[in-house]
């Protein structure tokens, strides 16, 4: 807080004076102040007003009046207090402010805001102003930079806040199409529903022939990026109104997916090599994607015995049945459920023909022919091998490796139940339950016994099988 002495301002028109050691004209125009923290006490009890008189007296009338200015100011704006002499710059502002002429005051360094309630004031420096500027001024193409920026940062976290590297990758590769029926040099403060109308209904009619759940996606990834931009601190951005309605699509899951018959299986398995038929079985046996079976480890075996799980390291050694015990590799960063999935005794034998040494560098189960990791960073060997091959197959539709976790899905909720489906898919149980019934998995494995028996009916799976008598209980191996 300043309190001010006036020394000579009554309102009548200032004495100018020749000020002998400033060798130039002066007037008695200031004043004392001083501030009660530090005790420091400013005077300035004249002016120098230059060599001209006619000009130092109309400088000394402006001054005179920029001090009126300021005692009538602080008593209609900040009543209560004294007023205190205030800088060229800072008045200058305030006075811009009131005429509301915003684009004057950013040159003054100086705002004068006026709040919700009558005699609330607020300041702003210069440089807060600046950034301010830079906030409302920040295109689409910038806020998209600064979303993957954040999205990177997920990467790896766990309580639910974390996205798995290839999950960031994927919404980098589809930020930049998100920007293709919209100008992305555009500022986010000049967007309008109109701009997102454009954009939803150049993607809605299909270019280039993509599918509709690609497009739905493109619209969700741009709904998604605004939406993060809207509660962002760095960036000055309201949606407009209706916005959300825009981003509004019917409820609908576009992808049908019917299971594979066993003919078509065959026809498949048929073009496949060996190690590739092997990935496929494994994704039939277990529910897994490719990055699944790509990030298998060897703490990842075991077997049962007397009740009790056993880790298996030796493969060549090891007789009986096999499990794998591990998480979703899609869902690590979001929960802890673990699946004990029983390996069908056809693909216990490609295992023991394809697993890479226990001791190889990447502490990987399985690697490709040249020793390297199968899923490497814009690499991934399943994949690609898989989409070469398939085409040989010509079941007369669109295949794609995902969709054998949907026909072993179907295949045990059709014969055994939606909660031992559940176990096959690695989705815990729905509601409060799943925090207090442990998991047995022996449904799972009566299960998958089962299957296995009917695909070595049917001619899909080769090598040994398990034929169950009605309990599930003793096995004979068949060849």
């Amino acid at each position: 807080m300043q309190a001010t002495q006036i020394i000579k301002i009554n309102g009548k028109l200032p004495r100018v004076v020749w000020h002998p050691s400033g060798r130039q004209f002066s007037s008695r125009i200031g004043f004392k102040h001083y501030k009660r923290n530090d005790k420091d006490i400013r005077d300035r009890a004249f002016q120098l007003l230059g060599k001209d008189e006619r000009a130092a007296m109309q400088q000394a009338i402006s001054i005179a009046a920029d001090w009126d200015w300021t005692v009538q100011f602080f008593k209609e704006s900040r009543p209560g207090e004294k007023p205190y002499w205030l800088e060229e710059a800072k008045m200058h502002s305030h006075q811009a402010a009131e005429r509301h002429e915003r684009d004057a005051t950013y040159e003054t360094g100086y705002v004068l805001n006026l709040g919700e309630h009558s005699g609330e004031k607020e300041y702003q420096s210069h440089d807060e102003q600046l950034a301010s500027r830079r906030r409302s001024n920040i295109t689409l193409e910038q806020g998209k930079d600064l979303y993957v920026d954040h999205l990177k940062t997920r990467v790896g976290l766990g309580g639910g806040k974390g996205i798995q590297e290839y999950t960031y990758i994927s919404y980098k590769q589809d930020l930049n199409h998100v920007v293709k029926f919209i100008d992305a040099d555009l500022p986010l403060s000049r967007l309008m529903k109109s701009d997102f109308e454009r954009f939803v209904n150049g993607w809605m009619a299909l270019p280039s022939g993509i599918s509709i759940r690609t497009a739905v996606n493109y619209c969700t990834t741009l709904k998604r990026l605004i939406d993060w931009l809207a509660d962002e601190e760095a960036v000055d951005f309201v949606k407009p109104r209706g916005t959300d309605r825009v981003f509004r699509f019917k409820n609908f899951n576009p992808i049908h997916v019917e299971p594979y018959t066993n003919e078509q299986l065959k026809k498949l398995f048929a073009v496949l090599p060996e190690r590739h038929r092997f990935y496929v079985q494994l994704a039939l046996n277990c529910g897994y994607y490719q990055s699944d079976i790509a990030t298998l480890r060897y703490d990842h075996l075991y077997t049962i015995c007397d009740g009790t799980e056993v880790p298996v390291r030796n493969l060549s050694e090891f007789a009986g049945d096999l499990y794998i015990r591990r998480r979703r590799q899609k869902t690590l960063h979001q929960n802890n459920f673990e699946t004990l999935c029983y390996v069908w005794p056809e693909n216990v034998e490609l295992l023991r023909k394809f697993a890479a040494p226990l001791d190889n560098p990447h502490k990987l189960l399985l690697l490709n022919d040249e020793g390297l990791p199968l899923r490497r960073r814009r690499i991934n060997n399943i994949t690609e091998r898989f989409n070469k091959y398939k085409v040989k197959a010509d079941l007369g539709r669109k295949i794609e490796f995902k969709q054998f976790r949907k026909t072993g899905a179907t295949w045990v909720e059709g014969r055994h139940g939606e909660r031992v489906a559940r176990m096959y898919t690695a989705h815990a149980m729905n509601g409060e339950l799943k925090r207090y019934v442990a998991q047995n998995f022996e449904p799972l494995t009566a299960a998958l016994k089962s299957w296995a028996v009917e695909l070595k009916a049917a001619g899909v799976l080769r090598g040994k099988s398990a034929i169950c008598s009605a309990s599930m209980g003793d096995l004979v191996a068949v060849d």
